[in-house]
């Protein structure tokens, strides 16, 4: 009886393992591989992203998440005809610097599983780069601009031509 009681309990503490090390799987995409796609793969604050995936029974609620380190969107919408799914979301102002992930979850074209397509971004709340520095090579460009005109100045009044 021993003995029996013994394989009951190792049979019974391999299940509770086995179902323990499986928690962490159903945030992964389903089927391998499934991935969203974005149209911008960096944003800023008070930006749009639009993140679409397919492969979803169409007319079925599909959920949509944004999640960040103090991010937490969250939407539903509705697959379309070819089963691909679209959600925009507005990053918020107080939105913080890292990565994020878009996630869209429905049921899959099959009707029998769910799907899960997951993709990446960053969020990056620094101004935009609109220039480039003021290099010697620009000042020397901008000084021979200036030298030309002045010598286009100086040659018309020597010649007598009214430059005012």
């Amino acid at each position: 009886m021993g003995t029996i009681r013994t394989a009951t309990v190792a049979l019974v503490a391999l299940a509770v393992a086995l179902l323990g090390a499986t928690a962490g799987w159903a945030a992964e995409p389903y089927p391998p591989g499934a991935t969203a796609v974005l149209n911008k793969s960096a944003i800023a604050p008070g930006d749009d992203v639009t993140c679409t995936a397919g492969g979803f029974l169409a007319g079925t609620t599909v959920t949509a998440t944004l999640v960040g380190s103090n991010l937490n969107l969250s939407t539903t919408v509705t697959a379309d005809a070819n089963g691909n799914a679209t959600a925009t979301f507005t990053l918020p102002s107080d939105a913080a610097n890292g990565d994020a992930e878009c996630t869209l979850s429905g049921t899959d074209a099959s009707g029998d599983f769910t799907r899960t397509a997951v993709a990446g971004l960053v969020i990056d709340n620094a101004l935009p780069i609109t220039g480039g520095e003021f290099t010697r090579g620009g000042a020397l460009a901008a000084g021979i601009i200036i030298l030309g005109a002045a010598m286009v100045l100086i040659a018309r009044r020597k010649n007598g031509v009214d430059v005012g």
